[in-house]
């Protein structure tokens, strides 16, 4: 099959291929990927076809996940992670960075050893903790705890 015919609504070959399509004309790229399988880096979860893991170490398991980089776990529905040892599991939670781990709800983790942990917290820096609800926690060594708390290193 020509890489570039019938790739303009993105749908499936003959052979249950799916394209990568971009550009003016949406022709595709140069790869083709198949459900459950890789194509280099690449590749979506059998069981879940909405998932995809891209790296090394990477486990995408929730219903429309996506883990990217090197031991990366997007578990949760709707989950994101990406960057080195991250852990999403919080419905429509977003992990980033190096050890980062988001468990709430929309919750939002970014930096180095950081974590959410409550509905809508997001926690961003280093070693910063967000527990209480839509709290925010960001610098070094930061913890929020309480309800639409907010908690910012001082310099």
């Amino acid at each position: 099959m020509n890489e570039y015919e019938n790739c303009s609504d993105g749908s499936n070959d003959s052979e249950g291929y799916g394209h990568k399509c971009k550009g003016d004309n949406f022709k595709c790229k140069d790869f083709r990927y198949k459900k459950g399988t890789s194509d280099g880096c690449i590749k979506t979860n059998p069981a879940n076809e909405c998932s995809v893991e891209g790296g090394s170490g990477t486990i995408a398991s929730g219903f429309a996940s996506h883990a990217e980089g090197h031991d990366t776990e997007a578990v949760g529905s709707a989950t994101h992670t990406k960057g080195g040892q991250t852990h999403a599991d919080g419905l429509y939670s977003h992990a980033e960075g190096e050890l980062t781990t988001t468990r709430g709800r929309a919750s939002h983790s970014e930096g180095n050893q950081t974590q959410a942990n409550y509905k809508a917290s997001h926690a961003e820096g280093y070693q910063s903790i967000a527990e209480g609800f839509a709290s925010h926690a960001e610098g070094g060594k930061t913890q929020t705890k309480g309800l639409y708390s907010h908690e910012k290193e001082s310099p």
